[in-house]
């Protein structure tokens, strides 16, 4: 019987029960051949019907105990998919959470890039507002100009307060690779990279470069450190690269409006500032020469009889007359000079660090450039110029700009009062006894 339950509970029901049966024609084949009492025959009856009950009954077990494994093993599986389900869901929902931290810091840098019109304040604003709200340790804004492709760091930030950079950013493999093929490069070990390390943290473990395109040409880049390892991953990336693209726009927007502003300021006949301009520029130079105790003075000069060019040959060549005085007027005076228009034929010049000597010296070679110089008309006519120049200098002629200004153009009337062609300073006006002073001196 022994062999029987053995078969029952290692193999399957069938080949249990064909054991059992052999059994059973083992036992009864020698009663049928031999001569055994009736006892014995029921004792053999009653043992390999136990031997088949206890077959059944074993193989039964085997059954529920295969049906309890595989069900053990169903819930095993059950459990470890639930597990691993469970940690893929709490992983995508930490990426939710990153990502939806990045486009919240994204549009949050954006509304703070975006608001920013004086082009002279987008640099601070950008690393500021990315350090602000993604933290990084070191955030760096560099810049190409349009007749160099050199990038030059015009603002930088990092959380030990400190402005240093360590080499040249120009000759830094990630950065030209960057810029170069124009794309996002990162590294997410620093130390691993042959030669590569941080431009403005020492101890920078992670660095991306991420290229800002300015009308589909390298415009310069931003650069991104962390003291961790792994800062960045393709998430990131995208947030930065979104956040470069307000950065070109920014910067665009504040080209504009620069040039906008510029040509607001400008006076479209000469090209020169016109006169609410030129008085701002005068209060900044009044300033600057306060601080660093340098000279200024201020030129005002005016065409002689050019209301008889106009009503002669009309204002079509009257205008031709003034872009020619402008441009020997512009050739004439430093490069540094600033030139204004302050209406009709009367314009004006801001000399920086002029003393009284050196602008009596510029007013005659401004007089002696124009004055002789002949226009020549379409018809083959001439018309010869004259001009006459007054001067003022800060702070002898005044403190402000009004008073500068008003005194200037005090010495031009004198001047023409004088019989024209001349060049008065204001100086020489207040040391005549004859002649009322004007202004605060």
């Amino acid at each position: 019987m022994l062999p029987v339950v053995f078969a029952a509970l290692y193999y399957e029901l069938t080949s249990a029960l064909l054991i059992g049966l052999m059994v059973v024609i083992a036992a009864f084949t020698p009663m049928i051949y031999s001569d055994v009492s009736s006892r014995g025959l029921v004792e053999q009856a009653v043992l390999s019907v136990a031997s088949l009950g206890a077959t059944a009954i074993g193989a039964l077990m085997k059954g529920e105990i295969i049906r309890l494994r595989h069900r053990e093993q169903i819930l095993r599986n059950n459990l470890e998919d639930v597990w691993t389900r469970s940690r893929q869901l709490q992983r995508e929902t930490e990426l939710e959470r990153r990502r939806r931290i990045q486009l919240e810091a994204v549009h949050a840098v954006g509304q703070d890039v975006l608001a920013v019109i004086s082009p002279e304040n987008v640099p601070d604003v950008v690393v500021g507002a990315i350090h602000r709200n993604l933290g990084y340790d070191a955030v760096i804004l560099a810049l190409t100009t349009e007749d160099s492709s050199e990038l030059s760091i015009v603002a930088s930030y990092r959380t030990d307060g400190k402005k240093t950079v360590h080499g040249n950013i120009n000759a830094h493999p990630l950065i030209n690779r960057s810029i170069q093929e124009r794309k996002s490069v990162y590294s997410n070990d620093l130390l691993q990279e042959k030669g590569v390390g941080g431009v403005a943290c020492l101890r920078a473990r992670s660095m991306a470069v991420i290229p800002i395109i300015i009308d589909d040409r390298p415009g310069g880049v931003l650069i991104i450190e962390s003291r961790m390892e792994n800062a960045f991953d393709t998430s990131a990336i995208t947030a930065l690269e979104s956040i470069a693209d307000y950065v070109s726009l920014a910067l665009r927007n504040a080209e504009w409006y620069r040039q906008l502003s510029e040509k607001a300021s400008r006076d479209p006949l000469s090209g020169f500032l016109n006169h609410r301009a030129f008085v701002e520029r005068v209060a900044e130079e009044i300033e600057r020469s306060r601080r660093l105790y340098t000279g200024l003075s201020i030129l005002f000069f005016d065409l002689d009889h050019f209301k008889q060019v106009n009503d002669t040959f009309g204002h079509e060549v009257g205008n031709k007359v003034l872009k020619e005085m402008s441009r020997v007027a512009r050739q004439t005076l430093r490069s540094i000079d600033v030139l204004g228009r302050f209406g009709g034929e009367e314009f004006e010049a801001i000399l920086p660090g002029a003393s009284i000597d050196d602008s009596k010296a510029a007013a005659e070679r401004l007089r002696s450039a124009i004055s002789g110089h002949q226009v020549v008309l379409e018809d083959g006519r001439t018309i010869t110029l004259q001009v006459s120049v007054g001067a003022a200098t800060y702070p002898f002629d005044g403190a402000t700009p009004e008073e500068l200004i008003r005194n200037a153009d005090a010495a031009l009337y004198e001047a023409k009062r004088r019989g024209r062609n001349k060049v008065v300073h204001y100086a020489d006006m207040r040391q005549d006894p004859q002649l009322e002073p004007m202004g605060a001196y």
